[in-house]
């Protein structure tokens, strides 16, 4: 039984190993020694329209909660086949950066772009693939989004295994934002949201057509740090005041008059000036051969990514090494 284990490891570590040193292009497969991702956030200024600056400062925390993948390790262990692991991939990359909200009434949404280099043997490093996103803002200016920059799209070798003559991919790229604020004194990470965006029928090391834009789902601007700030706040009575007049003998309300009952202070939340507003952002891609994988499969291959890279893993070995009959 132990000899069985430890063989069924070993070729599991094969495939892996395989799959590390193979990418593919419209001509079939070639071997590489290493390759890395890169992910660059380049700020790009928006003006906030007044009478909208109010309201996309001071967007409150947790407005939107991100989406929650409710699949199992039991539910992708079923969908994902040892034959499916060969025709998709993933890679993924983060960066982090500061200053989303720069001077009065502008915010610097990033540009993203995504890429991936691979080094040959013999060879210099290449571009594998870039991807790039641009930020726009909504309407009422209290959220983004991505577009896809197409004309600075990429795809010249891929992880998923493809054949000659059928270069086709899927691609999947997830989008997560992360906000640290300070709030009355104490530091907060905020998930803005996690979105996804869809590339479909994508050629490999060929130029790819796209009929219409393609965008990602919405991400509010992040929450500006705040900081107590004490106010003085003055309590005033109103008092009536009468006269008599001499003349007529009668009584008429002339005036009013206000005094102050009591002074102190109190503490009240305000934008900190000098919030440097911190974020994180993180983009996983998934490749899939349309071909060879099925959109069923395909989606809980996405959604074990997005979920959890331990569930992920813990659900291929188990598929690839069968548990021994009891």
């Amino acid at each position: 039984m132990k000899t069985i284990y430890i063989m069924a490891l070993a070729t599991l570590f094969c495939l892996e190993s395989s799959a590390q040193i193979k990418n593919y292009d419209n001509s079939g497969s070639i071997k590489i020694v290493g390759e890395k991702t890169i992910l660059r956030l380049t700020e790009k200024e928006i003006y906030l329209e007044k009478g909208q600056q109010a309201a996309g400062l001071l967007t409150a925390v947790g407005t939107i909660a991100p989406a929650l993948i409710g699949l199992g390790v039991k539910t992708v262990q079923e969908k994902l086949k040892n034959e499916a692991l060969k025709y998709t991939g993933t890679y993924k990359a983060a960066n982090s950066a500061q200053g989303f909200y720069s001077s009065s009434g502008y915010v610097k949404p990033p540009i993203i772009e995504v890429e991936r280099k691979v080094f040959i043997a013999g060879g210099q490093p290449v571009t594998a693939a870039k991807i790039t996103f641009i930020p726009e803002l909504s309407k009422d200016q209290t959220a983004f989004r991505y577009k896809l920059d197409t004309g600075a799209f990429l795809c010249r070798y891929s992880i998923a295994k493809i054949r000659s003559g059928y270069n086709l991919l899927d691609l999947t790229v997830e989008i997560k934002v992360k906000n640290l604020s300070v709030a009355a004194g104490e530091y907060k990470l905020n998930e803005l949201r996690s979105v996804l965006v869809t590339i479909p029928m994508v050629r490999v090391n060929a130029t790819t057509k796209f009929g219409e834009d393609i965008y990602s789902g919405w991400i509010p601007f992040p929450p500006r740090s705040t900081v107590d700030s004490v106010v003085t706040k003055v309590d005033k009575v109103s008092q009536l005041v009468k006269s008599e007049n001499l003349l007529t003998n009668k009584l008429s309300t002339h005036a009013m008059e206000s005094k102050a009952s009591s002074t102190y202070g109190v503490k009240v939340l305000r934008p900190k000036k000098e919030s440097s507003e911190l974020y994180e952002v993180e983009v996983i891609v998934t490749e899939t051969n349309p071909f060879k994988i099925r959109a069923e499969q395909r989606k809980a291959f996405v959604d074990s990514t997005a979920e959890s890279g331990t569930a992920l893993l813990k659900a291929i070995v188990e598929a690839a090494v069968p548990k021994p009959k009891e």
